[in-house]
């Protein structure tokens, strides 16, 4: 039987536009679980109804898509019979993509999550913030105050740097994704170009009435990039709440 083109289209351009893919990897495996099941469900369907066995995944692209939802699975020390089936279905149509060992269910290292939404908050280029798993408590200091090379050897010493948020990143993502006329959009756009970025962009919000709209938009990526974070080190982030992805 041929392939049905534009079905398998219609699933690959839905996870698309479901993930932001530019948060970070970890962030990533964490929106293809909660908003993308269905694509993986409507995928796994496809084939069982056109009775495909095999499928080359070169041609759709669903590597990532099957791939960041069995990381997550793993990382996050998930074990559910849900899950093994789809694992056991997809593994035997896609042969050729990598799909992480899972199901080994293990808990999850507790953390302050105050404290980290604190520290996501106060992380620039110019710091460095420190999450010492031992004494269970941040670190806030300047780079020039932390031998970072002697820190990084020592196992309870755990980093948060701008590699994991990036507050500017955030606020030209909102400017790009915000509804505005294309003159406002050009007078924000050129304030983000302008020293002060933050400062200026945030009158201009205020001026167009968008600035609760930023707040809430950097509240949610901020929040995302918490979650990425303690997927990627081992913490249970269930007490992160974001209202809307």
């Amino acid at each position: 039987m041929d392939i049905p083109f534009k079905h398998f289209e219609i699933i690959r351009d839905d996870y698309h536009n479901r993930t932001y893919n530019y948060l970070n990897l970890y962030v990533d495996y964490y929106l293809t679980y909660h908003c993308c099941k269905d694509c993986i469900l409507d995928l796994i369907h496809t084939c069982e109804c056109f009775s495909i066995q095999r499928l080359n995944d070169t041609v759709f692209d669903f590597e990532n898509m099957i791939h960041n939802y069995f990381m997550y699975v793993k990382l996050c020390k998930l074990k559910n019979d849900e899950d093994k089936k789809l694992y056991i279905k997809l593994k035997a149509v896609f042969s050729d993509v990598e799909m992480p060992l899972v199901f080994k269910e293990k808990s999850l290292e507790t953390i302050d999550l105050t404290g980290l939404n604190a520290a996501f908050n106060e992380v620039r280029p110019w710091s460095n913030i420190l999450y010492d798993t031992k004494e269970k408590e941040f670190i806030f200091a300047d780079i020039e105050d932390i031998d970072l090379d002697d820190l990084e050897c020592e196992e309870n010493v755990i980093g948060i740097s701008d590699h994991d948020i990036d507050h500017r990143d955030i606020l030209e993502r909102f400017i790009k994704h915000v509804n505005v006329d294309e003159d406002t959009f050009k007078l924000i756009y050129h304030a983000f170009h302008q020293k002060g970025s933050f400062r200026r962009c945030k009158e201009l919000f205020r001026k167009f009435g968008i600035l609760d709209d930023y707040y809430q938009y950097q509240d949610r990526m901020i929040k995302l990039c918490e979650i990425g974070w303690c997927i990627k080190n081992g913490f249970d982030f269930n007490g992160i709440h974001i209202e809307e992805l």
